[in-house]
């Protein structure tokens, strides 16, 4: 196996693991396994940047920018996907006392005025 097939297959481990990673169910933030793929994903995208895909050269050389790019993506979408799972808990909290304000006002304002 040469380097080229080695940095390819790493590249497809990457995007592999950034699936699994995503799709671990729970609330929970799995640091344990989000930390590991966004260090592969960083540092298969630097490797794609500065030295690239052996056998990528003149015009197939935009297939490693591609696949640095689609990495740079997953890491992002990671990124905004752990912040949404870290939020739901508070945005829930919120949700439930907004619900129960309006709940309230609803109540108020089926009252019957008092006769005066």
């Amino acid at each position: 196996m040469n380097e080229g097939d080695l940095a390819l297959f790493v590249v497809a481990a990457a995007l592999g693991l950034n699936h699994v990673a995503m799709r671990i169910p729970g609330d929970k933030v799995r640091w344990w396994a989000l930390i590991p793929v966004q260090l592969i994903n960083m540092a298969a995208t630097i490797f794609l940047l500065l030295r690239g895909i052996e056998g990528f050269h003149g015009s197939l050389k935009v297939i490693n920018y591609v696949l640095a790019l689609l990495l740079i993506v997953h890491m992002v979408k990671n990124n905004a996907t752990i912040g949404k799972r870290k939020r739901k808990p508070v945005e829930a909290n919120q949700a439930e006392a907004k619900t129960e304000q309006l709940m309230a006002a609803l109540e108020n304002g089926r009252q019957e005025p008092d006769d005066q």
